[in-house]
């Protein structure tokens, strides 16, 4: 791939990427010149408030030997944070395209700032300070036992028929029962629905990313 050829594939996938993201995606093509990267070209910059072309860098100084370590300027990043200068959250990517006498990078940049005040937003609203079924019943009637006997009632399922969608909805309002709080609450969930130890480590995985 010569340098023009190089340049355009790298053109046309920055463009059609922050078109596919939107404003919140900003796209950049690096090259390398000596020992410093320039930014040739760019969408949606004002993620980073740049427009090309320009040395500076995303952190708002240039991309320099004397400001990095050259060797690391020159390998692919994915998924890395950068708190910008104004303040920004961005995720940021880049990818090396190398070539007889050329050196392109693909950088991708998003804004996450609005995401993560989300984030912290709705932690704050789905907080609680206790469970209810918990409280009413005293803590002193608590055991590992009456605590699972009584999701059950509420599924209302006998296990030997349960399919995987009732056993999920019974970690679920076992683990709000703060049923996992008790010791070796795995080993005995496992035994009672006759499945694996590391199946119910997978279930509360599910409910924990769901």
């Amino acid at each position: 791939m010569s340098k023009e050829e190089a340049y355009l594939f790298l053109y046309h996938m920055a463009e059609g990427i922050s078109e596919m993201f939107g404003n919140y995606c900003e796209t950049v093509i690096h090259e390398v010149k000596g020992e410093e990267l320039w930014t040739v070209a760019i969408f949606h910059g004002h993620v980073s408030g740049r427009t090309g072309p320009t040395l500076q860098g995303i952190f708002g100084t240039p991309i320099q030997k004397d400001s990095f370590n050259f060797e690391k300027m020159l390998e692919d990043h994915v998924n890395q944070m950068v708190v910008h200068p104004s303040g920004k959250l961005v995720k940021s990517s880049t990818f090396f395209l190398k070539g007889e006498g050329y050196t392109y990078a693909l950088g991708i940049n998003y804004d996450i700032t609005l995401m993560e005040q989300i984030k912290n937003m709705t932690t704050n609203f789905t907080t609680v300070h206790g469970d209810l079924f918990t409280s009413l019943q005293g803590k002193g009637d608590i055991t590992m036992e009456n605590v699972f006997e009584n999701a059950l009632k509420v599924v209302n399922k006998p296990i030997a028929r349960m399919k995987k969608d009732d056993r999920l909805t019974l970690v679920q309002i076992l683990k709000e029962r703060n049923f996992f709080e008790f010791q070796k609450s795995v080993p005995y969930l496992s035994g009672r629905l006759n499945v694996s130890k590391y199946t119910i480590y997978k279930y509360i995985n599910e409910i924990s990313e769901g």
